[in-house]
């Protein structure tokens, strides 16, 4: 396996999204691919995940859905990542496929990446063996220009992807001069990690698409963060050596709970620990698509399941239970005290405070959380962490990113 900087990620795919053209999205193989049909309906993304070990960084995207053509590329480390990939989307049901059929390595001219997309705002992507199956889904913002916020200032609130924490910050602009106050980050328990301010950042058209970059420093190295907002509000948030951000504007008023579990949700699910107590389908593959249906809600209770195999071609499982609990009266859409009950086949929580039986008296497991959620654009988006206490390497996270059907 190739090392990097954390900018670098060794990827195979599975992704949720639609087509792409390729619009000079820059970055990282031996060179850029623009030998594909673009239109006038084509969307460019700018993308993160999540650094873990020396891996993580900056993607752009472009998807185009009237020629179903699909971009994607790597920026972060320009000139030694493979990850230049070009191909055709197909969509059999609910997940996009991304069908590579250009590649800057040959061994991954073939391979399939599972997406979803809300197109013009937002795409998350699923990198599955054999590029990796170690990684968080890729999240992404539309980004074809350093549009106006709806209004400034604007809140928006975030979970760390892969990383034991949500948060909120405040965005003014003034032109494509914008400034963040009020950035907190807090852990699932409520501890406030009291992270530094940001600086100023300035907007403009990079490699990856429309993105606005923060200077930093880190023990005397510069660097710089990268924040996206989509025309609907849907937010990442890029830092070098730290966890993605992923989230949404934060709604004008209290979200209708009742309405919001009630609804049907595709997405993934991101297991930080490879031994974590789930539904093992697909061994040592930490992200898997899944499905929560509204037939299955009960009781202000989401019920879903991966998928056989990572396969989202087949009927998901309804053996993974969310509860949102009270949404936080000073911050719309926070939601502070979830808990989520999943399988335990291998007996992990057994004779621990953790522990619990289903229907059937199968094990499960049931873990403390947070969710953010939003409705842009009158979809509803969850996004939900839940901490792991037992495992053997410590505390590791559970995401589940949901979009509403």
């Amino acid at each position: 396996m190739q090392t990097r900087r954390t900018g670098y990620w060794k990827q195979t795919c599975a992704v949720v999204l639609f087509c792409a053209g390729v619009a000079g999205c820059g970055g990282g193989g031996t060179q850029q691919n623009t030998s594909i049909p673009t239109s006038s309906q084509a969307h460019t993304y700018v993308g993160t995940q999540a650094s873990s070990g020396g891996l993580g960084g900056v993607y752009g995207l472009t998807t185009d859905h009237s020629t179903n053509y699909f971009n994607l590329n790597d920026v972060s480390y320009p000139g030694g990542s493979y990850v230049n990939f070009i191909g055709n989307i197909t969509t059999p049901k609910t997940f996009e496929y991304f069908n590579t059929t250009v590649s800057d390595d040959p061994q991954y001219t073939k391979q399939v990446l599972y997406a979803l997309e809300v197109p013009g705002d937002t795409a998350v992507l699923e990198f599955a063996p054999p590029i990796t199956e170690q990684l968080p889904p890729a999240v992404f913002a539309e980004s074809n220009g350093c549009q106006p916020l709806m209004s400034s200032p604007t809140t928006y609130q975030f979970v760390q992807i892969g990383g034991n924490g949500y948060g909120r910050v405040t965005v003014s602009t003034s032109q494509n001069n914008w400034s963040f106050s009020g950035f907190d980050i807090l852990q699932t328990d409520g501890t406030d990690e009291k992270p530094a301010a940001l600086g100023n950042g300035s907007c403009a058209q990079a490699a990856e698409g429309y993105v606005t970059t923060i200077p930093t420093t880190t023990n005397g190295t510069p660097g710089v963060d990268t924040v996206a907002i989509s025309p609907n509000g849907y937010f990442i948030m890029n830092s070098a050596g730290a966890p993605s951000l992923a989230g949404v504007v934060q709604p004008g008023s209290a979200i209708d709970t009742s309405a919001l579990t009630g609804a049907s949700y595709a997405g993934f699910e991101y297991d930080a620990s490879a031994i974590s107590p789930q539904d093992t389908n697909v061994p040592g593959q930490l992200t898997q698509p899944m499905y929560f249906s509204a037939t299955n809600a009960a009781d202000g209770q989401m019920v879903g399941g991966v998928f056989p195999s990572g396969d989202p071609s087949q009927t998901p499982g309804t053996s993974f239970t969310i509860h949102l609990g009270t949404q936080d009266p000073s911050h719309n859409g926070i939601y502070p005290s979830v808990t989520a009950t999943i399988p335990d086949p291998r007996q992990v929580c057994v004779s621990t405070p953790y522990a619990g039986t289903d229907a059937s008296g199968n094990p499960t497991c049931t873990f403390p959380g947070v969710a953010v959620a939003g409705n842009p654009g009158g979809k509803y988006v969850l996004f939900v962490e839940v901490a792991n206490p037992v495992t053997p390497d410590g505390t590791a996270i559970i995401d589940f990113l949901l979009y509403q059907q």
